[in-house]
């Protein structure tokens, strides 16, 4: 359901957890740091093609490593690996120890960069004062989660940051959301998960029994093969108005 003029009263709900990018933080950082490093490879490497094309056959490398991923691996390994293979099919050598050691300069740029929504410098303090369980649920590189949060000021406001890197699992798995649920000990239900992805938030959540909202920031389509969420907001100050109408 959208969250119109009348807002309606999110109950039972005992946690609130959290995607980041895209629902606490922006893009700006990513973007920042993925022109300056891909511009860098083609000046580096004299690749016969502009940094966004490289970028675009990084990302589509990316989403290949991930979906063929066997067993677990780190959003460092992964992030090496699919580029190794974009920057192969460029003509450009390099290896793996290279390239980590730019990932870090890249995380370090991304944390620099990044900016947090306004309406969440605003919303997350009253989320916090209503008295729920706060925790955050993500697939992003630990690193930059903390030191996003910490230099925003907003990090200490919740319980508990959930990484995949840590869980030994992506979200498309379920086991960052499983993780929730032990370290709570509260029923899925009792729990509600905010993302801006159907098919990288809600869909997980739900399957795991979570109640979900999405935040269409960016005009985010609501359903992914009938997948959809409980609730549509706009921006976290809604949320905050139906956590505290719940009585």
């Amino acid at each position: 359901m959208h969250f119109r003029a009348k807002t309606p009263k999110i109950q039972g709900v005992r946690g609130i957890f959290m995607d980041v990018l895209g629902t606490i933080m922006d893009y700006s950082g990513y973007n920042y740091a993925g022109e300056a490093l891909y511009n860098e490879f083609v000046t580096s490497f004299g690749i016969n093609a502009d940094a966004q094309t490289l970028y675009s056959a990084w990302l589509a490398d990316w989403d290949d490593a991930f979906s063929r991923m066997a067993g677990f691996k780190t959003v460092r390994e992964t992030w090496v690996a699919a580029l190794l293979t974009t920057l192969s099919r460029f003509g450009a050598r390099t290896t793996p120890e290279v390239l980590s050691g730019l990932y870090d300069n890249y995380v370090q740029t991304i944390i620099r960069k990044t900016q947090i929504y306004t309406d969440a410098i605003s919303e997350l303090p009253k989320l916090r004062s209503l008295g729920l369980t706060m925790g955050i649920i993500s697939d992003e590189e630990f690193e930059i989660i903390e030191g996003v949060l910490r230099r925003s000021g907003l990090y200490n406001l919740f319980n508990m940051v959930i990484v995949s890197d840590k869980v030994k699992g992506y979200k498309n798995k379920g086991e960052p959301f499983r993780q929730a649920l032990r370290q709570t000990l509260f029923r899925p239900e009792e729990a509600l998960y905010i993302g801006d992805s159907v098919a990288r938030d809600i869909a997980p959540a739900k399957s795991i029994g979570f109640r979900t909202v999405l935040i269409a920031r960016e005009g985010t389509g609501h359903q992914v093969s009938g997948v959809g969420p409980d609730y549509i907001i706009s921006n976290l100050k809604t949320l905050s108005s139906a956590l505290a109408a719940r009585g």
